[in-house]
């Protein structure tokens, strides 16, 4: 994974089951996972996660923003 400083951090790579509320099946989606602790654009935020369009692009979905929520159905 490189950032916007052009800083590359590694990542990994797994195939996990998507299943969403109401959906009659579930579905493999790929998904990578890295520390983006040590990230110097990063630190001083919070950060559980990001979601890319792959994810999202199977579902529909919301973002309340001000409320910082993330809808799915």
């Amino acid at each position: 994974v490189r950032g916007l400083n052009q800083q590359a951090t590694m990542a990994q790579k797994a195939v996990v089951t998507l299943t969403l509320p109401g959906a009659e099946h579930s579905r493999p989606v790929e998904c990578y996972f890295a520390d983006l602790s040590a990230t110097p654009s990063v630190r001083d935020l919070k950060i559980d996660g990001l979601v890319g369009f792959e994810f999202l692009r199977q579902m529909r979905f919301s973002i309340n923003f001000p409320e910082k929520q993330f809808y799915v159905w």
